[in-house]
């Protein structure tokens, strides 16, 4: 890896470090700012999209968690923490009824033997 490359990962990592911490004392606005420069220099980062989606469910901005939220499940369909954030987000745009269906899995009884009896046998 060339000198670059490595002055920009730790470039990334310090940038989300500063973002964590600035959430974590409740100033989104700087959490913001670390989040752009960290997205200018690896936008694809899946941590990146993470905390993207929680800034934007703190700040109560729906389309974004949404749009947040649905890139990251495409990757990771089963992070429950970024299911619940889009469910939250759908509850709050128009059209989330529509969009419920993502969630919603078939309704049907259960597959059972019905009446047929089954013999047991004990060894």
């Amino acid at each position: 890896m060339s000198e670059d490359g490595k002055q920009s990962l730790s470039d990334f990592a310090e940038n989300m470090r500063l973002a964590r911490d600035a959430y974590a004392a409740n100033d989104l606005a700087a959490c913001r700012l670390y989040l752009d420069q960290a997205n200018a220099l690896d936008a694809r980062s899946m941590e990146l999209k993470r905390w993207q989606a929680r800034l934007a469910w703190r700040e109560g901005d729906w389309k974004t968690l949404s749009e947040a939220a649905a890139s990251y499940l495409q990757l990771r369909a089963s992070d429950r923490e970024m299911a619940q954030f889009l469910a939250r987000a759908c509850k709050h745009l128009r059209g989330w009824k529509d969009q419920a269906g993502f969630f919603r899995a078939k309704r049907c009884a259960p597959t059972r033997l019905g009446r047929k009896s089954i013999a047991a046998v004990a060894f």
